[in-house]
Order: C-alpha cells, then structure tokens, then sequence
C-alpha cells in the first residue's frame, strides 16, 4: 500500500484542507439558478467531495488537518455554515440538530458568532447536525457519522516539531421531497483526482490498490474505486460475507447502505469519542470479499479486488475473474434509508388500502411520504395545482396524514393514516362543511386549551374539531366520524 498512499494521499491533501473558504455562490445565483443543497457542496471541490448521491440523499466527505495536539470540528462547522446559509437564501429557518450542540461542547468552536448562532436555534428534538425547514419542499435533514479513520504524525524537528492530525468525516444530506440530480455529481466532485487516470491504463489502479486494507485511511481509498470505475465507464459492485451476506449489490446502493448501519452504530448523540476510530469501516469484510468494475464495452477497463483473509487486505487484479462472482445472488433492494422505507410505505399502501376512491395522483402520495417522515406540515406548488401536507400527531391515539389539493377552485383531501412508519390511504374527500356546522364548536375555548396543550380535541354530534397550536399560529380541522377531513383553516 505505500504506492497507493503516496499518490492517493497527496492528491488528498492538495483537495482537503484544515482551512478552506466557504462557497463564494452568491444569493442572487442560488435563487437564479435554482441550486440545490449538493450544488453547494460540488461549488467548493477543494472542501468537500460527493461520494454517492441520489434523488433522495447525497454523502459527502471533508477531510480536517490540524498541525497541533487537538482535533477539531472544523469540517463540520464548514458544512454547517454552508449549508444553513444556504437554508436562510432560500427563505428556510435553520435548526442546529442535539448532535451538533454536543460536538461544540465537547470540542469547542473556532467561530464564536456561530457558537452564538447555535444557542438561538438549537434544537435538541432535531437528530443528526441540523435541519432545514423550508417552503416547497426544499428543506432537508444533515447528519454526521463522526470521526472517522484519525491518523497522527510526528513532524521532524527540521519542520518545526509537534504532531499534525488528519481525519475524514463523512455527511449525509437527507431531502424533504424527491431532489433529482442535474448531472453525475460524484464524476464532477472527484473530477481533480480522476485527472490522474485520465489516459492511464488499468495497470496504474492495480499497482495503487493492491493490498489494499479495509480500516482507518483506506476506508476513504476504497470509496475512490468507485468514481474511478465511473470514470472509466463501469459499473461497480460489491460482495462480501460481513457487508452483503455474499450478495451482489451496485457500490451506488451498498454505500447508502453501509452509511446508515454506521450511523446507527456510531453517529448518535452519544457517540463523540475519538477513541472508536478504529471500529469504523465502511467494508467489513470476515473471510470472503469482492469489489470488481464491470465494463462490457471496455474489458480493458475492468478491475477487481478480491479479500486475502490470511493478510487482511485486498488484493488487485486486472479484469474480473467470473468464476469467484457467477453463484452469486442479486441484491435488488435499495438500501438508502429513505428509498427503503417509502418502499415499505409503497407496499404497504397496496396490501392495507382498499379505499373507496382511487388514489389517483402520484405527488400526493410522495408529498405525504415526505410528511411522515418529517413530522412537520408542507407546501408544495406547481403550475397548476396547490397542496398542503398537514402532520397531525394524535387524533383518537391515530396520528394522521392529509395532504389538501387545491385545483381549478375545488379543494380535496386525501387522508392518510401511520402504522409503524408505513401509511395507509383512508380515502379523498371533498371540502364540505357548513357554517351551522361550524357554529357547534366553542372556537374561544379550544383556543385557550390548544395553547395550553400544543393541541386539542372537541367532539360534537359526530364531528371533530382538532386544534395545531405552534409558535403563535393556530391551525383548525375538522374530520367527519371516520377520521376524514372535512375542512381545515
């Protein structure tokens, strides 16, 4: 591996600094061009590299350098200020999530005016580093696995002596709503690195990653094979007994894959040690294990790692030996968190739901997606048509999702209900309530309760009126005795 960590690391170093800017984009850009939280992150190739994305997550990593006894959240603060600016330029509220105000506990701030920034919009309910809550769905969740792959190193005296750090941190940004890429953002984030292969035969892969380890640094080195694969125009896949219980599966899905069983593992809360470094690895691999580049319209360009259980590394080879991969089963499942569980909520909406009226638009159904997994009402608006997402948490012990349409003047709901994280479609009903109807409720006593409570539930004659109370805004529904919504305002 010395090869691989010349020329891999000092590529590395040259991209990943302990101080770089934030992004120069400008307001006026962002709104113009309708940029989206991963074209921030691809603006400053020099702090930030894309390893996968989709249309309903991005990972990214930064690499921190710190030429002293100390380790620092610099990269974190770097994405935080980056992305939470972005969050205010699109006209959204930015929450600094529990995980983020323990890092800045735990390791200080180099940036007091954003320490101060965090103390007026923490938000302990808010997992992972942060949240942006935005209009038309452009809001969106961040998390942190933590440090990862921390590695020291005595500077000679000649260099003035002392200690220098460098570690990777590796990010997830989780979207609202359907977020679909412009281009291949993972080929334009590695683009400087790629250079180095450009007109460069499969010899110069196989020389870099042979005997390759899978912990600390060369977690990050195993994430480049599958830019470069993409570069050369293959497919990457993976399959190993710890990772994929020997099933094959695209490197695009088995990362998604891998970040969230990590951040299940290490990226809560809790989790801020520097001492557990050595735990994480991204391929875990026990006795068998392949990564291989397939590319059928250039054989010359396929590659292939294949684990040495004796020795504890990869070993690279040209081309693929099919004879190790052929018995293999196909993993179809996609494992990013999000594309699993709406998923589930797809399946589950064809076994539970027998409506009496068809479910007959596809955007309401992945609004209400985003609403559930968000707990948080929505907006979204189109051309020619308006919805509102409305999260109700407890209605009858139920906890309720509607989304409302507004088209040509007529306004429907359509009512949703959540079981374990899974929705089920309860039906479309037509705005209808009448002001003798209304008159029933005693509006001024809800009000005081509602206030009070955070919500509230008043039952007349058959129909309910259920009350949102949040940061001075009152929010009525009123449901008919099936739990379908009748009117809001």
């Amino acid at each position: 591996m010395k090869k691989i960590l010349f020329s891999i690391s000092a590529t590395v170093l040259l991209i990943f600094t302990g101080c770089m800017n934030a992004t120069n984009l400008s307001s006026q850009e962002i709104k113009s061009k309708h940029l989206t939280p991963r074209d921030i992150i691809n603006s400053n190739k020099n702090a930030y590299k894309i390893f996968d994305d989709s249309e309903e997550a991005t990972l990214f990593a930064t690499m921190g350098t710190r030429a002293a006894n100390k380790i620092t959240i610099s990269g974190v603060e770097r994405a935080v200020e980056d992305l939470s600016s972005y969050c205010e330029t699109i006209g959204g509220k930015w929450k600094y999530g529990k995980r983020f105000i323990n890092l800045v506990k735990k390791f200080g701030t180099t940036n007091p005016l954003l320490y101060l920034k965090v103390l007026k919009n923490k938000n302990i309910n808010v997992s992972g580093i942060g949240k942006c809550i935005a209009p038309d769905g452009k809001g969106f969740h961040l998390y942190e696995l933590g440090l990862y792959d921390v590695r020291m190193k005595n500077l000679a005296k000649g260099f003035g002596g002392g200690t220098v750090y460098y570690w990777h941190r590796y990010f997830k940004i989780e979207y609202d709503i359907l977020n679909s890429p412009k281009f291949d953002y993972v080929l334009s984030s590695y683009k400087p690195f790629l250079e180095n292969y450009k007109n460069k035969n499969i010899d110069k892969i196989v020389q870099d990653y042979d005997k390759i380890k899978n912990r600390g640094r060369d977690n990050y080195f195993l994430i480049t094979t599958y830019p470069i694969c993409k570069y050369l125009g293959g497919t990457e896949y993976i399959a190993t007994d710890a990772g994929t219980n020997m099933k094959k599966m695209t490197m695009k899905d088995y990362l998604f894959k891998m970040y969230d069983e990590e951040l299940k593992k290490y990226g809560q809360d809790n989790n801020l040690s520097t001492e557990i470094y050595g735990e994480l690895t991204m391929f875990p691999v026990s006795k068998k294990g392949y990564i291989w580049c397939e590319n059928k319209q250039n054989p010359d360009k396929q590659f292939m790692l294949i684990w040495n259980a004796e020795n504890g590394y990869f070993n690279a080879v040209k081309d693929i030996n099919y004879k190790l991969i052929n018995n293999l089963n196909i993993e179809n499942a996609n494992y990013n968190k999000q594309i699993s569980e709406k998923n589930k909520i797809s399946n589950t909406l064809t076994i539970l739901s027998k409506p009496s009226v068809k479910l007959d638009d596809k955007n309401v159904l992945n609004i209400a997606k985003a609403v559930m997994l968000n707990k948080r009402d929505l907006t979204v608006d189109t051309a020619w048509v308006k919805y509102k997402g409305f999260y109700i948490p407890n209605i009858d012990g139920r906890t309720k999702v509607i989304i409302e349409r507004i088209y040509n003047n007529e306004k429907y709901f359509y009512n949703f209900e959540v079981f374990n994280n899974r929705l089920k479609f309860t039906g479309k009903t037509l705005q209808g309530i009448t002001q003798a109807e209304k008159n029933r409720f005693n509006f001024e006593n809800a009000k005081k309760e509602c206030k009070l409570n955070g919500s509230y539930l008043q039952i007349i004659n058959g129909l309910k009126l259920y009350c949102k109370y949040d940061n001075g805004i009152y929010k009525f529904f009123i449901f008919n005795y099936k739990n379908n919504l009748l009117d809001v305002f």
